[in-house]
């Protein structure tokens, strides 16, 4: 990892050695703490000026953030929060209101991820999953080695289902709902003309997933209704499902995908 991808996986906290095994050289450390980019708050321990103080706390008593709590904090897509702080020891250290996870020596996001399999249901730790290889955080290899014979069994499975071409967690949880539902899908299908339609149900409905973002500009406005009428012509029919649909009515969303399926293939 890099020295600022060391920081952001440790909240803002982190050793004098974990900068120094990212490739910073003490005169770059010193030379920051000069310029106020970086604290020292305990023997061979720095931190961000704007670091929290819980996990200042947390690493001078010897812990860390982990599992689901350092894949949020290195930027992946967040589903849910967790409802309480997910750490990692590496002793028998008490740490009250706190998911605790043993963990020893170097603890990466690899690492991370392979928690999240043992703490979280099989969907949220493929997002996690998903998102990071997205991001380029991970390589699918790296993880299959490191997942390899480990616990949870279904920690390995999951990995079949990542697709690094998924353009959005939302994307990412239609998918899973759909094929959890029986349904066979496509990612991210190129139509001439058009480009890229998020998701192919049974190759003949199209998904979009409307994210947050949705025509944020007058240009994605009219792109948006270009293609959507080349869609039409060409006879694909799509349909546009939001965040909130997907997310907190996902039975909602995967019957009207199933009603639009039953009436088109009755054709």
């Amino acid at each position: 990892m890099t020295v600022s991808e060391v920081l952001a996986a440790q909240g803002g906290v982190v050793r004098w050695s974990e900068l120094r095994d990212a490739g910073a050289t003490r005169a770059a450390v010193d030379r920051w703490v000069r310029h106020g980019d970086l604290v020292r708050v305990d023997r061979g321990l720095l931190a961000l000026p704007t670091a929290d103080p819980v996990v200042v706390d947390l690493r001078q008593r010897g812990g860390r953030i982990a599992c689901v709590t350092l894949a949020h904090q290195m930027g992946l897509w967040k589903w849910r929060d967790p409802s309480m702080p997910h750490v990692g020891v590496s002793r028998g250290l008490r740490l009250p209101d706190c998911v605790v996870h043993r963990t020893s020596g170097d603890y990466e996001l690899a690492d991370a991820l392979l928690s999240c399999c043992r703490c979280l249901p099989e969907i949220e730790a493929l997002v996690l999953i998903e998102s990071a290889v997205v991001l380029g955080r991970v390589s699918l290899p790296g993880l299959r080695r490191r997942f390899a014979g480990a616990r949870p069994s279904w920690a390995s499975r999951v990995l079949d289902q990542v697709h690094p071409e998924s353009g959005s967690m939302i994307e990412t949880l239609a998918r899973c709902l759909l094929r959890r539902a029986g349904f066979t899908v496509q990612c991210q299908v190129r139509i001439d003309g058009v480009g890229h339609l998020d998701l192919m149900v049974e190759g003949t409905v199209g998904v979009e997933v409307d994210g947050a973002q949705f025509h944020s500009d007058r240009r994605a406005y009219r792109e948006d209704r270009r293609r959507w009428n080349l869609l039409t012509r060409q006879g694909v029919p799509v349909l546009r499902v939001t965040y909130e649909m997907v997310v907190h009515d996902p039975e909602a969303f995967v019957s009207l995908v199933r009603q639009t399926l039953d009436r088109h293939t009755r054709r």
